[in-house]
């Protein structure tokens, strides 16, 4: 990432290929060099919210947020 980069678009969770978490803290450093660069934090969470995973949205199990 540099400051060149607008934004990542990440799945806090990949669905298609079963079921595969990030390692622990993934999210949360993505966040930090989101904020370091000035970049937007977008996530997909299509297969992921509605509570799906215990929290309402997967990203939520880590307590950040994307760019709102």
């Amino acid at each position: 990432m540099s400051d060149k980069t607008c934004a990542v678009l990440l799945e806090p969770l990949q669905g298609e290929a079963g079921v595969l978490p990030p390692p622990r803290g993934y999210l949360s450093r993505v966040r930090e060099l989101c904020t370091k660069h000035a970049a937007l934090m977008l996530l997909d969470e299509v297969q992921t919210g509605m509570g799906r995973t215990g929290a309402y949205f997967a990203h939520q199990h880590e307590r950040i947020e994307p760019t709102r």
